[in-house]
């Protein structure tokens, strides 16, 4: 009987074997569950021949008050075929009995309660079924008949959860894969805190020249200290393992150290010889060596210095053109006399380096916007970089905000917000583009 083809047969009047229940028109009745379960072509056939042979003898569940099916998708499902196939119902009407559900949401976890005994969830339409219905079901790891794999699936959609230490974004991606980064939670500190312990020689050689009026939260003090645990979530979400990562602007050399540390290899380039130094000097005392290389030189001339090699993954932190001029060194872009001869220079030197990413390739760069100081319009610098890295021939694909630490800006805003209604501004972007 399972294996045999309902549609070949002699056509048959569905016999309906449910006793005192109402009915209710095919037609009437509303889908309820979408893409959440599937019944292989083998297992629906069976079904169907067993609506012909034993009749329908099950009652579909509906929502009491409204025509939504709790449960019995796939047995309407094979009726609808079962008709089109030529065989017949007494007025097309099926029996049906109403259960009480006081809010959608508690009616969806019923539907997911009676999916999960019979056919195939799929993972990607149970994802799409707990967004639509904003179903928090932790639970389901109780029900046994769930053909996957719930520790690959965050459900609780709280925060604290999420960043738990048990938490499966967390423990495969650092931290989830979200558009925001704060790096303000206690759960972030921790991890940083962790690096630096691990990196506890780290200064940096620039020298402030940021007045005290300064919104922009990349400067926190007269040094600053790459953020070590963003490194390694950038290289978490779009390094290969093992892979080559390109630093165009260095500075010092966190990234360097976090990299090789994950066991990728990392070529980083700094236009300001003493930093050079230093870098160079710390991934001796270390013992990097074999895995990174701090490279004297100019950004723009990246091909030049890294002839003949090729990049997984590109990860760097731009000047600010002249929020902080790093040094006087010729070349170096935070020293340019007007905005133009900046973003000239900038693009070049983003051209280069994306010229050496393999393709399918992903490059990250942090940014965020910076003010005319005799104007103070923003100069659109977030945009800028965008179009830049789009005329270099890279896809635009993420766009990540990072939210810094608030620091002494509630002191600071008050007399800028009165003055001229600026805003302090509490995030940089990270924008992520794709090599096609």
């Amino acid at each position: 009987m399972g294996g045999k083809n309902p549609s070949t047969g002699k056509k048959k009047e569905i016999h309906i074997a449910v006793k005192g229940t109402k009915l209710k028109k095919i037609e009437e009745f509303k889908e309820f569950q979408g893409n959440l379960k599937t019944l292989r072509e083998s297992e629906k056939t069976k079904l169907k021949n067993s609506i012909l042979e034993n009749g329908f003898n099950a009652p579909l569940f509906t929502w009491l008050g409204h025509n939504f099916i709790l449960d019995g998708h796939q047995r309407l499902i094979a009726v609808k075929e079962l008709l089109e196939e030529g065989h017949t119902l007494k007025n097309k009407a099926l029996p049906y009995i109403e259960i009480e559900a006081e809010t959608r949401e508690q009616a969806a976890g019923m539907v997911l309660t009676y999916n999960s005994q019979y056919g195939h969830m799929k993972e990607s339409g149970l994802l799409e079924f707990v967004e639509e219905f904003n179903l928090n079901i932790g639970e389901l790891k109780e029900i046994t008949n769930l053909e996957l794999d719930l520790s690959r699936i965050d459900f609780d959609m709280k925060k604290e959860e999420f960043m738990a230490e048990s938490g499966s974004l967390k423990r495969d991606f650092v931290a989830p894969p979200f558009s925001v980064l704060d790096t303000k939670q206690g759960d972030w500190k921790l991890r940083k805190q962790k690096w630096m312990e691990w990196l506890p020689e780290l200064e940096e050689t620039r020298e402030e020249t940021l007045s005290k009026e300064s919104e922009n939260p990349r400067f926190t003090g007269t040094t600053s200290v790459f953020d070590p645990a963003l490194a390694e979530v950038m290289y978490t979400w779009f390094a290969p393992k093992e892979g080559h990562v390109l630093d165009t602007y260095m500075g010092e050399c966190t990234k360097a150290l976090v990299a090789a540390s994950l066991e990728l290899e990392y070529t980083g380039i700094e236009i300001r010889k003493e930093q050079f130094e230093e870098n160079n000097k710390h991934i001796k005392n270390y013992s990097l060596e074999h895995k990174a290389r701090c490279l004297l030189g100019d950004a723009k001339n990246v091909t030049k210095l890294c002839k003949g090699m090729e990049f997984d993954f590109a990860f760097t932190s731009p000047p600010y053109y002249d929020l902080e001029v790093y040094s006087k060194e010729e070349g170096d872009i935070s020293a340019k006399q007007t905005y133009i001869e900046f973003l000239q220079e900038y693009f070049e030197a983003v051209d280069g380096m994306c010229s050496l990413l393999k393709p399918k390739s992903f490059a990250a760069i942090k940014v965020s916007e910076i003010r005319d100081k005799k104007t103070g319009i923003y100069r659109n610098f977030v945009a800028d970089t965008i179009a830049g890295f789009q005329k270099a021939g890279m896809q635009y694909w993420n766009e990540i905000i990072l939210v810094n630490a608030i620091g002494s800006l509630p002191l600071r805003v008050r007399r800028s917000f009165e003055k001229s209604k600026k805003v302090g501004r509490t995030h940089q972007n990270i924008l992520v583009f794709r090599k096609p």
